[in-house]
């Protein structure tokens, strides 16, 4: 067989073998990715979304379709792609696929960016969903393990807010929200905070400070514990009815540069015959109006870690209006030295460089952190979340809990 008919012969052939995988690879009809493409999908977590890399060559930009690539209509592709790109390094939530293309969310510095990417792109993060809040806590046996809905109704399209809300929604809860937000750094953009456990003798030597600082009012010294109290306060942080941790690296939760040695006190602080954050209570003793028990504050340390410094806490994390209700336009001035905090259900967590804290509003006539809805029944399922720096606390989202929505918690 002379060259040219050697050169032909296999031409022929792999001619023939690509026609033949192609007439077997099943073909997605255009209807069907138009059905794809077109189906609602969001952003919250409700539905576990994916994390991915975007990956190419240094320096690439790479397009981001407002609209299906395949089925859009313009003639050039420009009202399709439109001006927004991302670059490689940049990390996108994926809600759905549809063909060689995914729906993406990308979380900017202050704008979040919404449209179709060619999965090429697409470098799959490795997470275990839906996300955990960290190793059960053992303590708590009242509680079963559950998913909890949030909806935000304040801070749209703000990426930290953005970013909680996904966070929020695709956490396990080993015990209520109202004890256990998560402080991981499963979903894109949050930094993993290390819990240090104080023990018994650390906790009994602050129970009589913190007890003081809450109940304290011009008119009441503050209280020294005697040796029976230190022993029952003893008793109940090793029995978990107390719970107090500190943060290892400590946290910058003023957003100046430097950090600050917070605790996050759990269960009473001024009984230690009360139950645990998180257990189930019957007001009044009707189970028509059951719950769950909510006493978990933010407090600040000097740096001996012995001591509680009560002005930097009251800046930090103190009411404005002392949880009064304020009419439109009219500015409230406490003149009492007593504290109150924005709520009795706080966390703290860290979005890329900036610290956050956040609470359920206490409710059952207290106001929320403008003195305002004091009269809204639900508002004690509100979760605020805060941002404080330059001696300022702002409010920055908010997230109504949706308990009808979250089987476990009913």
């Amino acid at each position: 067989m002379r060259v040219e008919q050697k050169f032909l012969f296999i031409l022929t052939s792999v001619c023939f073998l690509v026609a033949t995988l192609i007439a077997n690879t099943p073909v997605i009809a255009e209807e069907d990715l138009a059905q794809c493409a077109s189906k609602k999908v969001r952003f919250d977590g409700v539905e576990p979304l994916a994390y991915s890399d975007i990956v190419g060559e240094s320096g690439a930009h790479i397009a981001l379709s407002y609209q299906y690539p395949k089925l859009c209509n313009s003639q050039y592709g420009q009202e399709c792609q439109g001006r927004a790109y991302l670059i490689p390094g940049d990390t996108v939530a994926v809600a759905k696929s549809c063909g060689d293309s995914s729906y993406v969310q990308f979380m900017g510095q202050k704008k979040i960016t919404i449209g179709w990417v060619s999965k090429i792109h697409l470098k799959n993060r490795v997470a275990k969903l839906p996300y955990d809040d960290g190793a059960p806590p053992g303590y708590n046996h009242f509680f079963t393990p559950s998913a909890a809905t949030m909806t935000l109704t304040k801070g749209q399209g703000r990426p930290v807010c953005e970013a909680y809300l996904q966070r929020l929604n695709q956490t396990v809860y080993y015990e209520p929200p109202y004890c256990g937000r998560p402080e991981n750094d499963q979903v894109p953009g949050f930094v993993r905070l290390h819990r240090i456990i104080l023990d018994p003798d650390e906790v009994s030597k602050l129970y009589g400070q913190v007890g003081a600082f809450l109940l304290r009012s011009n008119s009441t010294p503050p209280q020294v514990q005697n040796a029976q109290e230190m022993e029952e306060v003893s008793r109940a942080a090793g029995s978990h009815k107390i719970l107090v941790w500190r943060y290892e690296p400590r946290v910058d939760v003023e957003n100046d540069g430097t950090t600050t040695n917070l605790i996050v006190w759990t269960g009473s602080p001024i009984s230690s015959t009360g139950k645990a954050c998180g257990d189930p209570h019957f007001p009044n003793g009707d189970p028509a109006s059951a719950g769950y028990v909510r006493k978990q504050l933010v407090l600040v340390l000097f740096d001996d870690r012995q001591h509680l410094d009560d002005d930097k806490t009251k800046e930090l994390f103190a009411h404005p209006t002392r949880g009064r209700p304020v009419p439109d336009r009219e500015p409230y001035r406490d003149t009492s030295s007593q504290y109150k905090a924005i709520g009795t259900s706080m966390g703290v967590f860290q979005y890329r460089n900036d610290v956050y804290f956040d609470t359920f509003f206490d409710g059952d006539g207290w106001a929320d952190f403008y003195g305002q809805r004091a009269r809204l029944a639900s508002l004690r399922n509100h979760l605020g979340v805060f941002f404080h720096q330059r001696g300022a606390t702002q409010q920055v989202c908010e997230y109504l809990f949706d308990v009808n929505q979250s089987p476990g918690f009913k």
